[in-house]
């Protein structure tokens, strides 16, 4: 008897594709969250960060779970997310924590819109 490979690894079936809908709406939510200044300084023009304190895995990161950080805040300074995460995390918390953030700045609750 045949027996089948197991060719997608040990952990199991990829997950389906996004639709074009769903990737469509990942990309308008990351432009708006692009118009936002820095969660961290308040500087802009901002870089959209993917959101990856305590993630452990390589499955693709959502384009919902971003935030707004400046160059300098993201992957430029010495104390950047990029250059050092656990000294970035100690100093501002989880970059996840900043997601409400995020969410009420687009809800208009921020920015008085």
């Amino acid at each position: 008897m045949n027996k089948v490979a197991n060719i997608r690894g040990p952990l199991g079936l990829k997950s389906e594709r996004p639709s074009r809908q769903e990737i469509m709406a990942g990309k308008l939510h990351m432009a708006k969250v692009a118009q936002l200044a820095c969660v961290i300084c308040g500087r802009w023009p901002v870089h959209v960060h993917h959101c990856k304190s305590r993630r452990y895995s390589q499955r693709k990161l959502s384009d919902f779970e971003v935030i707004p950080l400046c160059p300098e805040c993201h992957v430029l300074g010495p104390n950047s997310f990029h250059a050092a995460q656990s000294t970035w995390e100690e100093t501002n918390g989880l970059d996840t924590d900043y997601l409400s953030v995020v969410a009420d700045a687009l809800a208009g609750e921020l920015n008085g819109g």
